[in-house]
């Protein structure tokens, strides 16, 4: 069965930069300093949690799938609708890298 493209609820949304400063204030000790949220397009959506850092170095102290719990742990405490949250997981990114390979666009960075 194909699934169709669904707009992401504005209540989902509003979740995400809600709960962004709850995890840049627990994982900023580790260097994270802000999230960029990606969303999947089929419900229940996707959500990855991409942690920024300043530097590569930074994000190299960092293992895969960073803190994902944690993160997971905030989003969920934060009251997203249930029915829209699939899937989560978190990524590793830095300022650095988006800088230098992506000409400073965290769009094409995302994609």
């Amino acid at each position: 069965m194909a699934h169709e493209r669904e707009r992401v609820p504005r209540a989902l949304f509003e979740t995400l930069q809600a709960v962004e400063g709850s995890v840049v204030g627990a994982l900023g000790q580790y260097g994270v300093t802000r999230v960029e949220w990606v969303v999947g397009f089929v419900r229940p959506f996707h959500v990855s949690a991409w942690l920024v850092t300043s530097t590569d170095r930074e994000r190299d102290a960092l293992p895969p799938q960073p803190f994902r719990e944690e993160v997971f742990s905030m989003l969920l405490d934060a009251g997203p609708p249930s029915a829209d949250l699939g899937e989560f997981d978190t990524v590793v990114q830095s300022q650095e890298t988006v800088d230098r390979d992506y000409e400073g666009s965290w769009f094409y960075a995302l994609r």
